[in-house]
């Protein structure tokens, strides 16, 4: 899916992902990718209402939610910037690379 970003610009306040909420970046997230709250929801396993709580940021999201939110979004970015040094996201952001082994 494209997006113009100037069409998007003229329809909504663009903010700098630093000054964004972790809801709000689901949410802007969700919407670039053409999915509704209940889409994300069936394919997260979450309800719709569950969605919306987090995008409004009235729960907190464990690092277990985020990781199936990040995945079912496919952005393994909001993961990392949930949690940068934890081990879920370590291992999600070495997908796409060869794994180095471990010396002791």
């Amino acid at each position: 899916m494209v997006i113009s970003l100037d069409r998007y610009r003229r329809t909504r306040t663009v903010k700098a992902s630093v000054e964004m909420t972790l809801g709000e970046r689901i949410e802007l997230t969700r919407q670039n990718r053409g999915l509704s709250q209940a889409a994300l929801g069936r394919i997260a396993g979450y309800t719709q209402q569950a969605i919306s709580r987090i995008e409004s940021d009235e729960v907190s999201v464990s690092p277990t939610d985020m990781a199936l939110l990040a995945r079912a979004l496919c952005d393994a970015g909001l993961l990392c910037e949930y949690c940068d040094r934890c081990p879920v996201a370590l291992q999600f952001r070495t997908m796409d690379k060869p794994i180095k082994p471990v010396r002791a």
